[in-house]
């Protein structure tokens, strides 16, 4: 057969409970008759386990893809004599745990894909691929240390490059071989240490001291590094072209690297420094305005960080001038000291602060917010005071008074504050027009009956876990959707979308002025009311008990139309 290229169908618009494979059967007749194949994918085949060792009579492939083959568990040694092939894709086989021994044979290889692999080692003989450009993956296996040594002979990689296992380099002499600053053509590298390692670390240090990359890199996450400090080469200004990076898991450093000092710094996380307690003026670097390119800034998981230091007078106010989005989650014990003014800033998130106080940052440019326990804040109503807030999310504060609500906002959820004070009686005032808002027991809700003819109008309303409200809603319009659970006190409703939850009960006088949409009451317990509670109703499904037999008699004018 002189069939050139073997592709698979087109799997990507299957749906989830559909699946297309190849019995190893299958495979075991009709290879040996495509000796003269080019090109052989059988991505996304996820039955196929092994393939076999037929594959390597095919002397002619040049391009073999592999991927997604989640059971694909061996490659056969025999696939290291193709020595024609230049590309082959093992990415996202994620039983695949070894490559054959002799992958050093196929040396006209220029491009080999492990990403979302699990390899446990690197098989000798790698430094043998000279002509090999792509190299997602690399692993040190424990007690092979110095296999590490072989990337230095692979001068052409290009792309991404991930070194894993480098608690397991003994020796700084052996990164320094590798010679990742020679590598002009990298543009992303990952440096990953293991979580339990007991490695020296000054060693850890100088390691990383010799894995410096070369000036054009573009993306650099380190993953678990063990030292205290990190090398002098991280955040030099000279790294021009550095635009994303990523700290994580760096358990043991007590301080941040000069990441302010990288002009084209567009995206950084920092995760899981345990040591940091202080993030000052090292973090801005010296002679530079700090982060001028920086867009998006993310603290997560910082245990013991508890002041992020003032530093708008020695910046001239010039720091962060392009942060677009801040998000600081999960850092416990930090109490004050944010940036004052982020001209920039559109998107403020800040989680899990339970001892924070200090006040908000100003930010003119404001579209979205979410404060989830935060302890007590200040400078919350100045910061909504003359900006375009459109979205506001506040979930576990103790007490947040607000007054009036920017006349901009759109969505507003509210979730367990039972001292918030909401102003939804003064929207009209406001000139506020709400798309919808979400309210999960937050009882101390002013009266809303005096929004009559106000031209606000609340598209999805959910009123959830004990939020009592008085006097709530005389008129807000068509097209309420109103969700309850528990125990809620109703004074009157019109039209619109009416859900009742699982384990409710509404009691209290309700009052439908218009014809009801949509009336779903899931498994409640029972309605309690007067007589003219439904009028209307186009589509009701009642599920479970509706009345216990005493208050059947008061319901006599009720109508009740069953799906």
């Amino acid at each position: 057969m002189n069939l050139r290229t073997f592709l698979p169908l087109n799997v990507d618009h299957v749906t989830s409970n559909e699946y297309f494979f190849l019995t190893d059967e299958v495979l075991h007749v009709l290879l040996p008759t495509l000796s003269w194949l080019r090109v052989l994918s059988l991505s996304h085949y996820q039955k196929l386990s092994m393939l076999p060792s037929s594959v390597g009579c095919l002397k002619h492939l040049r391009y073999l893809n592999l991927s997604y083959n989640r059971s694909l568990s061996r490659l056969p040694d025999s696939i290291t004599a193709l020595y024609n092939l230049q590309t082959l894709i093992l990415a996202y086989c994620q039983s695949l745990i070894e490559l054959p021994r002799n992958m050093g044979s196929l040396t006209c290889l220029r491009h080999l894909d492990l990403r979302g692999t699990f390899l446990k080692r690197m098989p000798l003989g790698m430094s043998r691929l000279k002509n090999l450009q792509t190299l997602t993956n690399f692993v040190v296996a424990e007690n092979g240390g110095t296999r590490v040594r072989e990337l230095g002979e692979l001068g052409n990689l290009m792309g991404t490059l991930s070194i894993q296992g480098l608690q397991n380099v003994d020796s700084y002499r052996d990164a320094e071989i590798v010679d990742l600053q020679g590598k002009r053509y990298l543009k992303k590298l990952l440096l990953e240490w293991g979580s339990d390692n007991n490695i020296m670390q000054q060693n850890c240090l100088n390691v990383l001291d010799k894995l410096q990359p070369h000036w054009n890199l573009t993306e650099l996450i380190i993953i678990s590094y063990s030292g205290k400090s990190f090398s002098d080469w991280l955040g030099h200004g000279s790294f021009s072209n550095m635009s994303v990076m990523r700290l994580e898991s760096c358990k043991h450093c007590v301080s941040l690297p000069p990441l302010g000092q990288l002009p084209s710094l567009e995206k950084l996380i920092i995760k899981g420094f345990d040591g940091v307690t202080s993030v000052g003026t090292e973090f801005n670097g010296s002679n530079c305005i700090p982060f001028q390119s920086l867009k998006y800034l993310e603290f997560v998981d910082m245990c013991s960080w508890k002041e992020w230091a003032s530093f708008a007078i020695e910046t001239g106010g010039l720091a962060f001038a392009h942060l677009q989005e801040l998000c600081i989650r999960n850092c416990p014990k930090l109490s004050g000291g944010l940036p004052s003014h982020l001209p920039s800033l559109t998107a403020l998130s800040i989680e899990k602060c339970p001892q924070l106080t200090s006040s908000l940052p100003f930010a003119p440019l404001l579209r979205e917010i979410k404060l989830d326990d935060c302890g007590n804040f200040s400078g919350v109503e100045p910061l909504l005071n003359g900006i375009e807030l459109r979205d506001m999310k506040i979930k576990n504060f103790s007490a947040l008074p607000l007054r009036f609500l920017p006349p901009t906002m759109t969505r507003l959820n509210l979730e367990d504050g039972p001292e918030i004070e909401l102003p939804i009686h003064r929207c009209h005032e406001c000139g506020v027009r709400l798309d919808g808002a979400r309210l999960t027991n937050v009882p101390k809700i002013h009266d809303a009956s005096t929004i009559s003819n106000t031209g606000t109008c609340l598209i999805e309303m959910h009123l959830l876990s004990k939020s009592g409200l008085t006097g709530f809603l005389e008129r807000f319009g068509l097209g309420l959707s109103l969700s309850f659970r528990y125990a809620l006190p109703c004074q009157s409703l019109i039209g619109g979308n009416l859900s009742v939850q699982k384990n409710t009960w509404i009691k209290g006088k309700i009052k439908l002025g218009f014809s009801l949409g949509n009336l779903r009451c899931d498994g409640i317990g029972f309605l309690l009311g007067t007589t003219n509670m439904l009028w209307w109703m186009s589509d009701a499904a009642l599920d479970g008990p509706i009345l216990p037999p005493r208050y059947q008699d008061s319901f006599s004018k009720m109508v009740v139309v069953r799906k």
